[in-house]
């Protein structure tokens, strides 16, 4: 009897074992699909937190290049102001130039016309020599006054198309930047 009991037990011994066995491999198999699933969620946010990342260094990239933009504008529109500025000048001068030739020809006018009249009277010699020297005068000086003037035209439109080509140029970076990010933000939507 002692050998069936024993078998029994033995039996008894093995179907325990198997039963937890058997219980050990469904929790170890649910244990491994659980981890299986952890693993496919951090492989997700992996991926996700990389993309994430690439969103942030892009956006850094599109602020740059947004304050690039904003320093470009800003130079384009000072340029602009100091063409105009010097326009301007240029323009007043010219009008200060214009109502002082005018001022000086009708007192030249008065001071000829009195000194016809005193050559009417018979001093004519050395009145003629005065119109002369006057008139050689005021000749040299709006001669002198005309090209000191397009020398100053000139050295502006100098100074004015050194400028519009420095603006042409940060015009063509300005472009180049706005291409960029346009590239930029369809790459972060495609993200």
């Amino acid at each position: 009897m002692t050998s069936t009991t024993q078998q029994y037990a033995h039996t008894e011994e093995a179907k325990y074992i198997i039963s937890l066995n058997e219980k050990l491999l469904t929790e170890n198999t649910e244990l491994r699909s659980t981890v299986n699933e952890k693993d496919a969620e951090i492989n997700t946010i992996e991926t996700e937190l990389g993309q994430r990342e690439t969103q942030v260094t892009y956006m850094r990239g599109l602020l740059k290049n947004f304050v690039a933009i904003d320093e470009i504008r800003q130079e384009l529109k000072s340029g602009t102001a100091i063409i105009l500025s010097e326009q301007l000048t240029l323009a007043s001068r010219v009008e200060t130039q214009c109502l002082r030739h005018s001022r000086i020809s009708t007192y030249y006018l008065l001071v000829s016309m009195s000194l016809y009249l005193v050559c009417l009277c018979g001093l004519s010699t050395w009145v003629l020599t005065l119109l002369f020297a006057i008139d050689y005068s005021l000749y040299m000086w709006r001669k002198r006054s005309f090209i000191d003037l397009l020398k100053y035209k000139e050295r502006i439109e100098n100074r004015k198309e050194t400028r519009v080509n420095k603006n042409a140029t940060k015009a063509l970076e300005l472009k180049e930047i706005l291409k960029g990010c346009d590239f930029l933000n369809e790459y972060i939507d495609q993200i």
